[in-house]
């Protein structure tokens, strides 16, 4: 397979001669990442960084996989290079996750269907909940 992405990559190049080995190599990993849909560590750290800022953003994927091993409440109060350094790891592991050839991990989709009803509350009853945990606070 490796070697299918590292002729696709020659042949894009244009290059005329032949590349050595190590270049073939590391062009039939980048191919193979790119298929993949694993991001290069620099675009991997952009988009933690965007997730960081904006929790709401959607991920699949290898992009999921890599959040989802990542501890994202620890890194919105790390500094950058820790930031940095854990999404190094997390890089590693998902390149490791995906050599394995285990599937990713996927987003848990929750229907309404599924979740619990909302019952309204009396307003005597609410008032006696909230001094009850009001009570169990001071003590």
């Amino acid at each position: 397979m490796l070697i299918k992405f590292g002729l696709m990559a020659c042949r894009a190049s244009g290059y005329v001669r032949p590349v050595s080995p190590g270049q073939f190599c590391v062009w039939a990993w980048e191919w193979a990442m790119r298929d993949a849909r694993i991001p290069p560590l620099e675009d991997a750290a952009r988009m933690v960084n965007r997730k960081l800022a904006s929790p709401s953003l959607k991920l699949d994927g290898a992009t999921y996989h890599l959040w989802s091993i990542l501890d994202g409440h620890a890194l919105r109060s790390a500094n950058y290079k820790a930031v940095r350094d854990a999404v190094e790891t997390a890089h590693a592991e998902v390149i490791r996750h995906w050599l394995s050839g285990a599937p990713w991990n996927e987003p848990v989709n929750v229907e309404p269907e599924q979740t619990l009803p909302h019952l309204p509350t009396e307003p005597s009853r609410a008032s006696r909940n909230m001094q009850s945990i009001l009570a169990q606070l001071e003590a």
